[in-house]
């Protein structure tokens, strides 16, 4: 899915969300406050995912989530600052 004209998610700047709301007929305030949640807690719900005890078999978990944080850091900066235009 292109986002404001980037396929590449490697390429999607603040502005590619302004681009993103008017395709899809909206504001960019509106889309900032269904982002904004999102920015301000994606990192914690990682983390408490990641430290339920769903028993042996998912001791992984913790690194699992480690590793998600990780590759979507980028991404929320990039969203948090969208948010903060």
């Amino acid at each position: 899915m292109a986002v404001g004209g980037a396929l590449d998610i490697r390429d999607v700047k603040p502005s590619s969300f302004d681009l993103l709301a008017s395709s899809l007929g909206i504001t960019s305030s509106y889309l900032r406050s269904i982002v904004a949640p999102i920015v301000d807690n994606a990192e914690a719900a990682i983390r408490e995912a990641g430290s339920e005890s769903l028993g042996p078999s998912q001791e992984f978990l913790p690194y699992l989530a480690d590793d998600l944080q990780e590759d979507i850091a980028p991404r929320l900066r990039v969203l948090e600052e969208f948010c903060n235009l």
